[in-house]
């Protein structure tokens, strides 16, 4: 795939399907760019808020239960590392080595999504914490980095 503008190209969705019908039925995955890593990783984030986040969204869905779970992302060296949502342990996960991911790109690889529910609730998510780096990005450029 050739790019245009690489700055602008910071993360992408791969493999949408919605296969009801059939185990991982409702799989996809994210591919982060190195900049998208890069401006994660140095960022501050308030991790309480953005679970909370992550956890109105999981609500609004209409996920039952949600009581039951403590955390639905987990934080770590890029920021968020991964993040699930209801069902038989069904999240997107970071997949990376810290080398390639900073030359290449990571990506976030599904387990388990089973449905198109599971699927919308996790991509949500993820819009909730791109927007937010990629907020983080345009800052850095409006004062001139």
């Amino acid at each position: 795939m050739v790019i245009a503008n690489p700055e602008l190209h910071l993360w992408r969705i791969d493999g949408w399907s919605s296969r009801a019908a059939v185990s991982q039925g409702g799989s996809f995955s994210i591919w982060v760019s190195p900049k998208f890593l890069e401006i994660a990783k140095t960022t501050k984030y308030n991790e309480e808020k953005t679970q909370a986040r992550a956890r109105a969204i999981i609500k609004e869905a209409g996920f039952k239960h949600i009581e039951d779970y403590q955390r639905f992302l987990r934080f770590g060296e890029f920021g968020l590392m991964h993040f699930d949502v209801p069902g038989n342990a069904c999240g997107l996960d970071f997949d990376y080595s810290e080398d390639h991911a900073m030359k290449e790109g990571a990506r976030f690889a599904p387990h388990n999504v089973d449905n198109a529910l599971q699927q919308s609730a996790l991509m949500a998510i993820w819009m909730m914490w791109a927007d937010f780096i990629e907020g983080e990005i345009w800052q850095i450029k409006r004062k001139g980095g």
